[in-house]
């Protein structure tokens, strides 16, 4: 991997993968909220962050989603833009697929994926790479893709 490991997002991300994905039978599409309390002009600290979930949202999905926000975002240092604002709010989308079906309909799933992570890592890459939202986006977007591509390679 890139830094010679996952980053502690990344890791979290993959725990609460590995603990909630096998038992869920749908989607789960969540937007987590989450705000920033500046700690210097770039720098800041979430303190808050919590699923935003639709009516549709199952269980398995409710428990994924606030397992991601408990462990890959609450209590984690993050860059920010500058400015004066103490606080700085945005929301976090996150999506996940069930893991259900044979391994030629997950090799084409991930394949899916992994194309359309590159098309927003391409994308990204064509915006201003000094702003600290847009690196922080490239690092879980390349994060996500070499998960994708670790496990296509099983």
């Amino acid at each position: 991997m890139r830094h010679g490991g996952a980053s502690p997002f990344a890791m979290a991300k993959e725990h609460c993968s590995a603990r909630h994905l096998a038992q869920m039978e749908a989607m789960c599409k969540a937007d987590i909220s989450v705000v920033v309390e500046r700690q210097s002009p770039g720098d800041g600290h979430v303190v808050y962050a919590r699923p935003a979930l639709g009516d549709e949202a199952t269980d398995d999905c409710h428990a994924y989603a606030d397992c991601i926000a408990r462990n890959a975002w609450l209590d984690r240092p993050t860059p920010l833009p500058d400015g004066r604002d103490r606080y700085h709010a945005f929301q976090a989308g996150d999506i996940r697929l069930p893991m259900h079906g044979t391994k030629d309909e997950w090799q084409t799933s991930l394949r899916s994926e992994i194309e359309l992570v590159t098309d927003n890592l391409t994308a990204l890459r064509r915006l201003d790479p000094a702003d600290p939202q847009i690196r922080q986006s490239l690092d879980l977007q390349q994060d996500l893709l070499e998960q994708l591509e670790w496990m296509a390679a099983l």
